[in-house]
This record gives structure tokens, sequence and C-alpha cells, in this order.
């Protein structure tokens, strides 16, 4: 079973405006895996760096809370730097239906094609 793994930065990347005034606009990112394993790795690397470089503390208990995800996915978070990571199961029909275009048009495409093409399109 495929799974969506969003993660949600509220701090996100600094602007500025047009008087030079900075602010942070939240970001987030989405990335399809084909089973559950690549999805807990996905979030590990999602860690905030702070949480993963002399951060042992809370980085410990977000990757224990990764690996305890259920096949029911699930919530990590909000971090102590805001951010938030989803998990949720979805299927391949889901994944092709998200795709932009025709790229999907040959029911031949593997699974793998599918997460790929979802991948490559956010």
């Amino acid at each position: 079973m495929p799974y969506i793994i969003t993660t949600i930065n509220p701090q996100g990347a600094a602007e500025q405006d047009s008087d030079g005034r900075s602010y942070y606009v939240p970001t987030s990112t989405r990335t399809a895996v084909a089973t559950l394993d690549e999805a807990r790795m996905v979030g590990v690397k999602a860690l905030p760096a702070a949480m993963t470089i002399g951060g042992a503390g809370p980085n410990i208990a977000a990757t224990k809370a990764l690996y305890a995800l259920p096949q029911a996915g699930g919530t990590i978070g909000p971090l102590p730097d805001g951010t938030v990571i989803e998990v949720e199961p979805v299927d391949y029909q889901t994944l092709t239906d998200a795709l932009r275009g025709d790229y999907m048009t040959n029911a031949s495409q593997s699974d793998a094609d599918v997460v790929a093409a979802f991948n490559a399109q956010q």
C-alpha cells in the first residue's frame, strides 16, 4: 500500500517584502512512497536539522514515534520548531488521480511508475 508523507513547516522560507522587511512563508512538501517502511524513512529525513544535529532528545522521541506508526498512518508533531509530519495511506488510484495532464493514460504503468510520476509533479 502506498503512502503520502506531507511535511508542513510553519516557519518555512524567509522572504522579503518590497520595503525589505523579512517574513516567513510556511512551506509543505508531499512525497509518495510504496511502503510504510519507506514512509518512516522519509519522515525521519524530514526532521528539522536542529533536531538531528546535537538535538538527540527530541530527535529520539520523534524517530520513535515515526517507527511506531501503524499501517493506518498518523501525525507526528508539532515538533519543537512547529513542523508537522503526516503519513497517510492511499491507494494507487488516488496517486494516479492526483497526477496532472495525461501522463497516466496508459493502464500498463507500474506501481513504481505511478509513485515516481506523483513525486515528479510535486
